[in-house]
C-alpha cells in the first residue's frame, strides 16, 4: 500500500517499485529526502521499499516520518499495523488499523485487517462490526465470509457460522479453508458423514494438508471405519511425521483395533514430541495397564499427581 503521485519524481519511483527495482528505488528516495525531506509520499515508499528488503525496523522509522509530515497518511499507518500484525503484536496492530481506518474508512482490505486482528483477540463483536462493514464495500470477499464463520465458530453460533463458511465457498468453491473450517464445525456437532463430504473436496483442492487426513482419520474412526481411519491417519503422518496429535490419532485408532501395545507406542512418540502434554500420560497408562504393564503403567501416572 502506497501513497499516489503527486508529480513526475514519484511517477518514476512508483514505476520503479512496480518493475521491483528495490535497491534503485530506495536510493530514488535518498535522494528525493536530501532535497525534500518533508515529502511524507516519499518516507511511505522508502518504508514500503525497506519492508520489502526485510528491514523492518528501518521501515518503521520511515512510515513514522511519513505520519510527521503529514498525519493524513492513513497508507503509513496502515502499513504499520501491518508489521505489527506480522510480529504478532494484534494489539498495536489495532491501534494503528484504527488510525488508518478513520482517515481511509471506505478502504476495504484494511477493514479486513482490523477485522482479522480484532477476531485474534477475541473482541468479537468489534471484529463482527468490522467484518461487515469490509463486506459490504466488497460482498465478493470470500476471505471475510470465512473468517466471519470462525468468529461466529467460537463465539458458539454454529448456524451463522455454517452460513458464512456457505457463503465463502459459493463465492471461491476452490478454497481450502471454508472446506476445512465447515468439516470442523460438522466433526464439532458430530455430523460425520457432512464431515467427511467436506473433508474430501478440500483433499482434492490440496492432497497435501496433513489436517485434512487426520480430520478425516477422525471422522471414519468415530463411524467405526477403522480400516479407512488407518490409511487417513498414516498419510496424516507420512505428511507430518512429527506432529504429536496425529500419533495421538493413531493410538485412538490402535486402541479402537484392541491392540494395547500398538497403541502404547504411539502414545509414547506423542510424549517424546510434546513432553508437557499431560493428557498423553494418562493414554499410556491406560495403555500400559490393558496391556499388563502395571509398573509402567504407574510410571505414567506419577506426571499427572
Amino acid at each position: 500500500m502506497i501513497g499516489h503521485p503527486s508529480n513526475s519524481w514519484h511517477v518514476t519511483a512508483l514505476a520503479q517499485y512496480q518493475a521491483k527495482r528495490y535497491p534503485e528505488t530506495l536510493l530514488l528516495c535518498e535522494q528525493r529526502l536530501s532535497d525534500y525531506p518533508q515529502d511524507a509520499v516519499a518516507w511511505q515508499l522508502k518504508g514500503t521499499i525497506l519492508e520489502a528488503l526485510n528491514r523492518s525496523d528501518e521501515a518503521v522509522v520511515a512510515y513514522q516520518q511519513a505520519i510527521a509530515h503529514d498525519p493524513e497518511q492513513g497508507e503509513s499507518y496502515a502499513q504499520l499495523g501491518e508489521l505489527c500484525d506480522r510480529a504478532g503484536d494484534e494489539h498495536r496492530a489495532i491501534e494503528f488499523y484504527r488510525q488508518a481506518v478513520q482517515l481511509r474508512p471506505a478502504w476495504q482490505p484494511l477493514r479486513y485487517n482490523l477485522a482479522r486482528a480484532y477476531l485474534r483477540v477475541n473482541q468479537y463483536q468489534a471484529a463482527e462490526e468490522h467484518y461487515h462493514v469490509a463486506l459490504h464495500l466488497n460482498p465478493d470477499d470470500a476471505k471475510s465470509q470465512n473468517d466471519l464463520g470462525t468468529l461466529y465458530s467460537d463465539w458458539g453460533k454454529p448456524k451463522l457460522a455454517q452460513h458464512h463458511y456457505e457463503q465463502a465457498i459459493a463465492i471461491a468453491p476452490h478454497s481450502l479453508y471454508p472446506h476445512q473450517n465447515l468439516a470442523i464445525l460438522f466433526i464439532k456437532q458430530r455430523a460425520f458423514d457432512r464431515a467427511l463430504q467436506e473433508l474430501d473436496i478440500a483433499i482434492g483442492i490440496c492432497e497435501t494438508t496433513p489436517l485434512l487426513h487426520s480430520l478425516k482419520a477422525r471422522c471414519e474412526r468415530e463411524q467405526e471405519k477403522l480400516e479407512r481411519a488407518l490409511v487417513s491417519i498414516l498419510r496424516a503422518i507420512q505428511l507430518a511425521p512429527d506432529d504429536p496429535q496425529f500419533q495421538v490419532e493413531l493410538g485412538r485408532i490402535f486402541d479402537c483395533f484392541k491392540q494395547p501395545e500398538a497403541a502404547l507406542v504411539c502414545f509414547q512418540r506423542a510424549i517424546e514430541l510434546e513432553p508437557n502434554h499431560l493428557d498423553n500420560y494418562g493414554y499410556c497408562a491406560q495403555m500400559a495397564i490393558r496391556s499388563q504393564q502395571v509398573d509402567l503403567a504407574l510410571g505414567y501416572f506419577r506426571p499427572l499427581l
